[in-house]
This record gives C-alpha cells, sequence and structure tokens, in this order.
C-alpha cells in the first residue's frame, strides 16, 4: 500500500514504481492512494484489464451508508430528517461526516433534534488546510477561491469571473487534483461544475479574509449572466456586490418571466433586499411588491 503517491515527485521514485508495475510480479498487487491522477504509464494495465481505479465520486457514501454511519457514531435512533440534512450538507463525504459527528458529539448535541446543522468550521479549515490545499499553487488557489463565488459555473463562466486567460487548463487542474469538483446541473452543451459544498465554504472563507475584490468578482459574474440573457442568476450577484439600481433594472427585465407563484416569492426576495428609496421611481415593481405582500 503505498499512500499519498502523489508525492513521490522526484523522477528515480515515479522509474521504480514503473518498474513495480511494468514487472506485473505473480501474487502481487500494488494499491496506490493519491489526490490526483500519478504520473505513470498505465493504459496497458488499463487495456489489459490488471487496474482497478476508484474515484471521488466511488468513495462517497450513500444516503444508507450515510444513516448506518450515523447510526453507528452518534445515535441508533438518529432520526431520517436529521441523517438527510447531514448527507446533503456532506455530499456522502466521509471525511466531512466524521468531523460533523465529532462536531455533534463534542457539543453534546442531540442529532435527532437539530434544526440546524453545520460542520465544525476550525476542524473543517485545519483538515482542508493542511491536507488538501498545503502545497496548491498560488494561482490554482486564488482561481478556485475566486470560483466560490459561484453557485456552479463552466469554463466560460470561469474565466470571465477570475480573469483567468487558461481557465480550462486550471478547472482540468482542478479536477485531476481531485480537488472536490462535482458536475452540476446543465441547461446547454456546455459543462457545468460546482464545489462540494463543505469545500466551497471552505473556500469562500479564505477569500473573503484574502486580497481579492469579492465585489468584483460579483459584479462580473453580473455581467456574464447578463451577456447571456440569464437575467435570474444575474440578479443574486447584482445584490452581493450591492449595485440596486443594476438588481431593479434586472428584475424588471426579468417580471415577464416570472408568472408562476414560486417565481412570485423570488422577486420579492430581491425586492425586499433593494432600500425603497431605489424602487420609488419604478412603480410596475411597486405594483408587484404591493401585490405580492397582501
Amino acid at each position: 500500500m503505498i499512500d499519498e503517491s502523489d508525492r513521490a515527485s522526484h523522477p528515480a521514485s515515479r522509474a521504480l514504481l514503473q518498474a513495480i508495475l511494468e514487472a506485473r510480479l505473480p501474487n502481487l498487487h500494488v494499491v496506490m492512494a493519491s489526490r490526483k491522477a500519478p504520473a505513470l504509464l498505465l493504459g496497458r494495465l488499463r487495456a489489459v484489464g490488471e487496474l482497478g481505479e476508484v474515484g471521488g465520486a466511488d468513495l462517497a457514501f450513500s444516503f444508507r451508508e450515510t444513516l448506518a454511519f450515523l447510526q453507528a457514531h452518534l445515535d441508533a435512533h438518529v432520526g431520517l430528517d436529521a441523517a438527510t440534512r447531514l448527507h446533503a450538507l456532506c455530499a456522502g463525504w466521509p471525511i466531512g461526516l466524521q468531523l460533523m459527528a465529532a462536531s455533534l458529539k463534542a457539543g453534546q448535541r442531540n442529532p435527532v433534534r437539530l434544526r440546524a446543522l453545520a460542520p465544525d468550521a476550525d476542524s473543517l479549515h485545519a483538515y482542508l488546510s493542511e491536507d488538501v490545499v498545503a502545497g496548491l499553487p498560488a494561482d490554482l488557489l486564488n482561481f478556485m477561491q475566486g470560483l466560490s463565488v459561484l453557485p456552479r459555473f463552466n469554463a466560460a463562466l470561469a474565466a470571465h469571473v477570475t480573469g483567468s486567460e487558461h481557465a480550462d487548463a486550471l478547472l482540468a487542474s482542478v479536477d485531476a487534483r481531485g480537488l472536490f469538483l462535482l458536475p452540476a446541473q446543465a441547461e446547454d452543451q456546455a459543462r457545468w461544475y460546482r464545489f462540494h459544498p463543505m469545500f466551497a465554504a471552505f473556500l469562500s472563507q479564505r477569500l473573503a479574509c484574502g486580497q481579492q475584490d469579492v465585489a468584483g468578482l460579483h459584479r462580473r459574474a453580473t455581467g456574464w449572466f447578463v451577456q447571456q440573457g440569464r437575467f435570474a442568476e444575474a440578479i443574486p450577484h447584482a445584490l452581493l456586490s450591492e449595485d440596486f439600481d443594476a438588481v431593479v433594472r434586472l428584475v424588471e427585465c426579468s417580471m415577464p418571466a416570472l408568472p408562476s407563484v414560486s417565481q412570485l416569492r423570488a422577486f420579492r426576495q430581491w425586492a425586499e433586499m433593494v432600500p425603497p428609496a431605489r424602487l420609488a421611481g419604478h412603480p410596475r415593481l411597486l405594483l408587484l411588491a404591493a401585490w405580492r405582500a397582501r
């Protein structure tokens, strides 16, 4: 068993591993754990069926496994609602569940009655800082932190928001390094991604404590979505950048596409975040807000 094999970066170490694999010695099974694809020639082993690969998606717990884990580590009678919320929060990530379980135990809280669940921020930050992002290239880490303002993203949006000319290559690097990049729902032919919720929260925390212009990132996200005619996705970023004039314009543009009650609720939430003085010159918005408040 070779753990953290990605740290074997010296050419001599890689040559030794390659020689061991190519020897194909009888009764020898080599197990390697790595955060990224190893820099080894594995095509022949893969082609002849002598290579087994287990990725992050394969390691994620199913809901049944999450429930069994919580029952074993917290409470044999843990409620389905609490287990469902924990599973969604951790997206089946075993380490995330372990951190959550440790946090709940330390706080002597009954998970069956929990109304709000959140990981131990200090433990999560320490683990991700020490075991995941330590040693990453600065440009890659800054790129990921910039993307943390986006619930989901594709390469074009990532390039526009971060200003990187190499967004495709950086996304490929994020994926190859196993940095919690997950597929996201898409309505077009582009590949959309999202970060694991707990990793996204970690990146967002680092972003808030750093030197990057967070409001500027949101303004660029607003601009990209407007260019694509996706006003409903532009509005939250305009709100977060406190560009309320843009919010008003975008809400007016979105009004014809707000026929359902759920969409009207979204409008109300947007309108309530805009200072009343900014709405004063927009009678259509005031009328719709008044109707919705009945």
